[in-house]
């Protein structure tokens, strides 16, 4: 292959704009051509080079010089493309030198400049633009020079490939290309001028679009942030989605008669200034005007047919209809007589509306966040898409009784709603239709309801009490989810059966009109002090009694007595102080030895409990729903039941070793941070932290054998963990949706820390769903003995870019990796040996580099295959014959140890020992070294090493070409103690700080990314940097090396002296 190098040689200026005079497109001439076959990248420091290059380099038909004044020159040979690069990991050659760069030269022979090329040189200030250019792909420069010059080549510009060059003025095309064009503003257009291409950034003041354009095209004004104000005339007929992008002080918009349609035109733009929309005749469908938030008149030409504009509020053009009030506006504004159908206030700042008696129609009111009450008047019997949603302030609210179905989230968001009448008419609420609604404490149906969706009341977490006036309706199973609140219902109504009385997901008590709470008891005591009244019986033979029921509305403080009227109370009765939802404090005397299942259920206020010596046993739900902000555990007790402490709002926790049975859900539902498992507990059951969202640490205890079904599922801020060896099971969703970045991120600022987990080798079963939407987890190494990937294992690992499958896999089931590597540019997959049983859906949606081993004859070509991939590239590699495994020949990863020709025998003498304290790259590790008392000699050698991080330490017998890792044993003042065999004169010492790879005296990422690169061939590494890669010392540089490496950079695991 030959390339050329060029000389630059300007021609005249081309055109003027805003007083800027634009060159002429850059026309190079050969100055030498010779061979050149390699396209390795190759780049000289300052010190070599000579004239005033201080950088150059070429590859892939590019080739390109740094000088000392800033200039970067690029010039092409053969095809002459540039790559496409990004800002994560492929960067331009020059990348490294962007910000030196003042004026960028792309010379003869470049006939494409790639994706973010130049985006690195922020400080460049002019640009030239060769005649050879044809394409200009997206976001190619970031620089601040005010005019680019496009030369007569260019056929293709990409619409952000100019996005942030923030300072340009404008574009000066060559009159001699044949697709594009330019005005007096340095406006960016096709070759006719019929379609307005792209607005330069700095675009300032007002700026009329050009008679001839029919079209603008999509963000063609996008970031135009100078701009305030648009003229868009008469001849435009079609403007295409968020034309006008983030023109962030844009005051007035004018669009004229051409325009039909406003469709997308606002969807996704940014306009917080604009105060003044001009619309023309020709528009027949308004849509998406609650973008504008500041706008506070929308004016439309009176010959428009089908719209009209009274005081800047735009109405159908009979008046009937008010289409769209002003978002900016503010105050009050009352509705005028003869509007029957009210829908625009979306998103406005009005602060009070009067809707008259004669609207029959009511739609969107939703981010109205200044409104405070709302009454829809009896006369609307239609609500189109009614909602109130985010409207934040929002305190009180009456619906009109003609109103028979409340749209899904209608009241979601209503953070201060207290007060909803709802319509006697009220058949259905549909789901979420009370989403976060905190301040709603209760609440009362309507006769007539018959459905309640499902979630209707998630997030209202202060919701009390639910009264039902009429028949049983409808209730979704999750209609109540998390919901703690006593329901009441008719109780005469015989629809009202014990099925119906259920949780719905909540912690509900189901309590009929006028009942009396003690009725048919025999013993009552009022407690001293309180509002509390205990209902108990006694057992005359033994002089004891049991609590059966307090009254629902206790609150306070309660310390139940030890005695009543001389019988010792003994036991708490199964539901006894169920839904006190007033108790703050309990104080269970140290006579009792026995609490029944729910005893405190729902006691949603309790914030302490105090448990006596002698219980051992604590039934299901007996605390569940109470919101207990310390616990402390009796000595005497073995055994919790389900779903028995849920809803904790305390976030510490250490369980004790003397409990020794645990049901399933027990700290469900909780606001646990930091917890530390019982060293002898052996299972963690179904559900046991589900849904603790911001849970960090968990300490496991090393005798550990089985994780049980969504054990952790949706602890969002859970931190990447090591699990330990002896573990054999991970249940089904045990881990779902841990680190769910992209889902939760917004609502869980911890939400990214799940990045990694280690998996032990022991480990046999991963269930389906185990890592079900972890999208923050980047690598996983499976262990040897898992033999089947389940069912959606890792679904919706949206960041995963390493996944390293076991040597004995036999099947990986459907989805089981679908949209693994979503949000990052690939993912790397090895096969480890096994050709397994692959479901065409696997790898739904993945696009990924997949590596199996070329020396095991199962992998036919009949295997390699897409499974739902969206690319699948399959890579044949030799790899290491696992011992028992079937299938060919193993690689050769280490060759014969040789014998040793050293000396044997005899007396040691004196020598010299060349000691590096850093590694063969340099650096220094920080560690101090204690020789051996009586100096260096010939033989066995004993030397002591100390140092703040773990260090590795290895012996070179042939002058530094081999090394080999010394065992360490820890000494009692925290140093560690080396033996070397054998040295000799030309023995070498190193000590390396574990995991420094890049030999810069520190442990950081730019580590694992070197041994990354090095696990998947990609570099070499010397021998001293392969030893101290080796992070668990198993004699060979693997992935679990640098999954551990990355754990310890991350701070999730520790890097150990071995």
């Amino acid at each position: 292959m030959k390339k050329q190098r060029y000389n630059t040689n300007p021609k005249a200026a081309l055109c003027v704009f805003a007083g800027i005079t634009c060159g002429a497109a850059l026309v190079l001439s050969p100055l030498q051509i010779h061979a050149a076959e390699s396209t390795a990248l190759s780049v000289t420091s300052t010190a070599e080079q000579q004239n005033d290059v201080i950088a150059s380099g070429e590859k892939n038909y590019i080739s390109w010089t740094l000088t000392a004044d800033g200039t970067l020159t690029v010039t092409g040979y053969g095809q002459g493309t540039m790559n496409d690069y990004d800002q994560n990991e492929t960067y331009a050659p020059w990348n490294d030198y962007g910000p030196q760069v003042n004026k960028i030269i792309i010379g003869q022979g470049v006939t494409s400049v790639g994706k973010y090329a130049f985006y690195s040189c922020k400080n460049a200030t002019e640009i030239e633009i060769g005649n050879s250019v044809k394409k200009i792909a997206r976001y190619a420069f970031g620089s601040t020079f005010t005019s680019v010059t496009i030369p007569a080549s260019v056929t293709s510009i990409d619409k952000y490939a100019f996005r942030f060059a923030a300072v340009l003025q404008g574009y000066c095309v060559d009159p001699q290309n044949q697709y594009y064009s330019n005005d007096e503003k340095g406006v960016l257009f096709d070759k006719n001028k019929t379609q307005l291409q792209h607005a330069p950034l700095n675009l300032n003041g007002k700026y009329v679009v050009p008679d001839t354009v029919t079209t603008l095209v999509d963000y063609c004004f996008d970031g135009c942030d100078k701009l305030t104000e648009l003229e868009v005339g008469n001849s435009v007929t079609a403007i295409q989605t968020s034309a006008f992008g983030t023109c962030t002080h844009m005051k007035t918009l004018t669009i004229g008669n051409g325009v039909q349609d406003v469709g997308n035109l606002f969807s996704n733009c940014n306009l917080p200034e604009l105060e003044t929309l001009n619309l023309g005749s020709g528009f027949t469908k308004i849509e998406y005007l609650y973008e504008l938030p500041s706008v506070m008149n929308i004016n439309i030409s009176e010959n428009n047919t089908v719209y009209t504009s009274v005081d800047g509020i735009l109405y159908s053009k009979d008046k009937t209809i008010l289409e769209k009030f002003p978002c900016g506006r503010t105050g009050t504004f009352q509705i005028p007589e003869g509007v029957t159908s009210v829908k625009g206030f979306t998103n406005c700042k009005i602060g009070k509306i009067v809707i008259p008696e004669g609207v029959t129609m009511v739609g969107n009111f939703s981010g109205c966040k200044n409104l405070t009450e709302l009454q829809i008047p009896d006369s609307v019997t239609d609500a189109e898409i009614f909602s109130v949603a985010n409207c934040t302030n929002l305190e009180k609210i009456q619906i009109s009784n003609g109103i028979k179905e409340l749209d899904q989230f209608s009241f979601s968001g209503c953070s201060k709603l207290k007060e909803v009448i709802l319509p006697e008419r009220l058949e259905t609420i549909e789901q979420y239709a009370f989403k976060d609604c905190v301040s709603l404490t209760e609440i009362t149906f309507p006769e007539k309801l018959r459905i309640l969706r499902g979630n209707v009341f998630s997030g209202c977490t202060t919701l009390s009490k639910v009264t039902f006036t009429g028949s049983a309706p409808y209730i979704d199973e999750s209609a109540f989810e998390n919901v703690s609140a006593v329901c009441y219902y008719p109780k005469n109504n015989l629809s009202w059966t014990e099925d119906k009385m259920t949780n719905y997901r909540g912690n509900l008590t189901w309590l009929s009109y006028e009942v009396n709470e003690f009725e048919g008891e025999k013993h009552t005591y009022t407690v001293p002090d309180t509002n509390a009244t205990l209902a108990y019986q006694i057992d005359e033979n033994t002089s004891t009694a049991i609590i059966t029921k307090c009254n629902i509305d206790a609150t306070g403080m309660l310390t139940i007595p030890d005695a009543i009227d001389g019988y010792r109370v003994v036991e708490i009765g199964a539901e006894a102080f169920k839904e006190c939802v007033g108790l703050e404090d309990v104080t269970i005397p140290q006579t009792v030895t026995k609490i029944g299942e729910k005893a405190f259920i729902g006691c949603k206020k309790l914030a302490h409990i105090t448990i006596p010596e002698g219980i051992t046993e604590i039934k299901a739900y007996t605390f569940s729903g109470c919101g207990l902000t310390s616990l402390e555990f009796p000595e005497s007790l073995v055994e919790i039941g389900d779903y028995a402490f849920q809803n904790l709002k305390m976030q510490e926790l250490t369980i004790p070793e003397h409990i020794k049975v645990f049901g399933k859900g027990i700290f469900a539902n909780s606001a646990l941070r930091d917890v530390v498992l019982p060293d002898n507990l052996s299972n963690i059951p179904d559900n046991t932290f589900e849904n603790n969202h911001y849970l960090h640490n968990v300490k496991l205890p090393q005798s550990l054998v089985t994780i049980g079904n969504e054990a952790f599922a949706h602890c969002y801020e859970l931190y990447s963990m090591e699990l330990p060896e002896g573990l054999i099971s991970i249940g089904n969703r045990a881990f779902a949706a841990c680190g769910a970045r992209v889902t939760y991120g917004l609502d869980y600022s911890g939400a990214n820390h799940f990045t990694s987990v280690i998996l032990p080798s022991t480990l046999k079963y991963i269930g389906e769903q185990a890592f079900y939407m972890c999208q923050s987890l980047k690598s996983i190494i499976i262990p040897d003995k898992v033999e089947k990937i389940s069912k959606y294992a890792f679904n919706g690992c949206y960041y995963m870019t390493t996944v390293v499958l076991p040597a004995g896999v036999t099947s990986i089931d459907e989805s089981a990796f679908v949209q693994c590597g979503d949000r990052v540019s690939g993912v790397t997959i090895t096969f480890r040996w096994n050709a397994p049983q692959i479901n065409n859906k696997a790898f739904s949606s993945v696009k990924a580099t997949a590596y199996y081993p070329s020396n095991n004859p199962d992998w036919t070509s009949s295997m390699l295959q897409q499974y739902g991939a969206k690319k699948l590239e399959w890579i044949a590699q030799e790899m290491e014959k696992p011992e028992g495994a079937g299938g060919g020949s193993g690689g050769n990863p280490g060759g014969d140890e040789g014998n040793d020709s050293g000396e044997t025998g005899g007396s040691s003498k004196p020598i010299n020992v060349n000691v590096n304290n850093g590694t063969s790259q340099a650096g220094e590790s920080g560690a101090s070294l204690t020789p051996p008392e009586k100096g260096w000699t010939t033989g066995s050698n004993t030397f002591s090493v100390s140092s703040g991080s773990p260090c590795m330490v290895a012996v070179s017998k042939d002058g530094g070409q081999s090394y080999e890792r010394l065992p360490a044993t820890a000494n009692e003042d925290g140093s560690y103690s080396f033996t070397a065999e054998d040295m000799t004169q030309d023995s070498m010492l190193a000590i390396v700080l574990l995991g420094d790879i890049n030999g810069d005296g520190k442990v950081t990422a730019a580590d694992a990314t070197k041994g990354s690169a090095a696990v998947l061939n990609k570099v070499e590494l010397e021998p001293l940097q392969k030893l101290t890669a080796d992070t668990n010392n198993d004699g060979k540089l693997t992935t679990a090396d640098i999954t551990r490496l990355r754990a310890a950079v991350l701070g999730n695991t520790s890097l150990q002296w071995q």
